[in-house]
This record gives structure tokens, C-alpha cells and sequence, in this order.
């Protein structure tokens, strides 16, 4: 019900919607609220800090919500399949071990599981 009411700004709390190149964008949700450190319409590139992990939104516990899209207001995007290559999958977070539970059949092969410590190369 509560999606009903407050749309996608109360789903996804604080968040960052980026514009590539290619024309398809990327929304990055649930960031600490405060912790976002870019502006509309700034140009970013790979490497540089958009936000901080949260708990903003429709969540139980902080987590990073990536969603990549058609469009950039996301009530009117379609969702597009996201494929990640060049990521350096660590160890399980010790305090997100009790979450780190397989991956669901449907998962892309080579993404992160739940808990796991990755670098975007």
C-alpha cells in the first residue's frame, strides 16, 4: 500500500539518477540521507563518490538499490537488463554473513550475493 501513496520518491528514498552517454541512465537508491555530493545536470565519472550507503525509502536495512532504465525519471523508464563486467568480487561483510544466502536461480551469473564486498573496475 505504502507504494500507492508515496510513489517511487517514498520506494526508493534519497537517490541518484545518472544520464550515460548511450542514452540509457542508472538509479542508485536507499543513499544516507545528507550523503549525496553530486547536483543535477553535474558531469560524473567512473570513480567518483555520488552518495553514501543507507537506509532511506521502502528498506529493512541499508542496502544499495541499482537500477539501470530508458528513461531517467523513473515512473516513466522501462527497466533494461543489466550485465556487469569487470567486477572484482571480495569476501562476505562478517556483519552481513547471516544474509549472504545463495543466489536465486534467476540472479545474473557473476553478481554480487547478498553481504558481498565488490569493486566496479
Amino acid at each position: 500500500m505504502r507504494e500507492l501513496l508515496f510513489g517511487y520518491r517514498g520506494i526508493f528514498g534519497n537517490r541518484v539518477v545518472i544520464a550515460h552517454d548511450d542514452g540509457t541512465c542508472a538509479a542508485y537508491a536507499h543513499l544516507k540521507r545528507g550523503s549525496v555530493t553530486v547536483r543535477p545536470g553535474q558531469r560524473v565519472a567512473q570513480g567518483d563518490l555520488i552518495g553514501r550507503l543507507g537506509n532511506t525509502g521502502n528498506t529493512s536495512m541499508p542496502h544499495l538499490h541499482v537500477q539501470l532504465m530508458d528513461h531517467p525519471v523513473i515512473d516513466a523508464a522501462a527497466g533494461i537488463p543489466m550485465r556487469w563486467t569487470n567486477i572484482e568480487l571480495e569476501d562476505i561483510d562478517p556483519q552481513w554473513q547471516k544474509h549472504a544466502k545463495a543466489p536465486e536461480r534467476s540472479a545474473l551469473e557473476g553478481m554480487p550475493r547478498d553481504g558481498q564486498i565488490f569493486r566496479a573496475l
